[in-house]
């Protein structure tokens, strides 16, 4: 049982997760002895990938996972290409990057809560949820335990359209994730479970050269600058107001560098703030 499952975490794992509720419907969710229902609505109950005791590949995009929590909540797991693009002709497709028995990060802040379903929504769902059951079906009525009688027998393909989500799910935004550990490594993985890890070593030696650059911005003697007299928007940063303005003069009028060559502080500081009302 551990085998299994840590076959199906990975996935499962990265998944679109949604709660969906059923407090203000009449009719509640169902049971039954296969707890974790999977949904393909591209594999029809008398198909061979659904006869006892196969189910629908956890690799295909349009597989889903329904999992009844009580009688007013049920989780509903897709993967993410099948909520963004939930096509039948794409559904037996392999999800990107399928796999099993990897690290994976999973956030609950990502999990979708808010829609309430109606009766006929949650009859569907149990519609599904009885004609996956292998023996035994548990409802808190008896009138929950009959769902043909309110929907009669839908396509099989259509009911797919009742667990897509509505509204903006923060996980299909955008389900980038970075960790930073104690070495100083990054490892960044994106919605489908594609990592890349930034050793730590590469790291302390990239801000080990900003620290570099950024003193010689600083403390640089001698600086060459463009024609319109600084070399960048760093140099402003770190320069007095009077040096900034000095050396524009200079790079723009040579008589006016002559003039400052010859003249004292006091004279220097003079034209640098004359220059400076001109420039504003």
């Amino acid at each position: 049982m551990q085998n299994w499952r840590q076959f199906f975490c990975t996935l499962l794992a990265e998944g679109f997760w949604e709660i969906v509720g059923a407090h203000q419907s009449q009719t509640k969710f169902i049971f039954s002895d296969d707890p974790a229902t999977v949904y393909n609505c591209d594999h029809y109950p008398a198909s061979q990938m659904c006869q006892f005791p196969l189910d629908p590949h956890i690799f295909e995009r349009g597989t889903r996972i329904i999992f009844p929590l009580d009688r007013d909540n049920c989780l509903l797991i897709s993967h993410i290409e099948h909520s963004k693009e939930p096509k039948r002709s794409k559904a037996r497709l392999h999800r990107r990057n399928a796999r099993a028995y990897d690290r994976t990060i999973i956030s609950f802040l990502d999990v979708h809560r808010s829609r309430e379903l109606t009766s006929v929504e949650v009859a569907t769902i149990n519609y599904v949820i009885k004609r996956r059951a292998v023996r035994y079906t548990a409802a808190g009525s008896e009138g929950d335990l009959n769902p043909e009688s309110q929907i009669g027998d839908p396509s099989w393909c259509n009911i797919d359209a009742i667990f897509q989500h509505d509204g903006f799910p923060r996980k299909l935004a955008g389900g980038e994730m970075m960790i930073k550990y104690e070495d100083e490594s990054i490892l960044s993985s994106n919605e489908y479970g594609e990592h890349s890890l930034v050793p730590g070593w590469f790291v302390r030696q990239r801000s080990e050269i900003r620290g570099r650059r950024a003193d010689i911005a600083i403390c640089e003697p001698a600086l060459r600058f463009a024609p319109c007299g600084l070399r960048s928007t760093l140099h402003h940063a770190h320069m007095p107001l009077c040096a900034v303005v000095e050396q524009r003069a200079v790079a723009r009028d040579q008589r006016g560098a002559d003039l400052a060559r010859g003249r004292g502080d006091d004279a220097v500081e003079r034209i640098a703030r004359g220059l400076a009302r001109q420039i504003r």
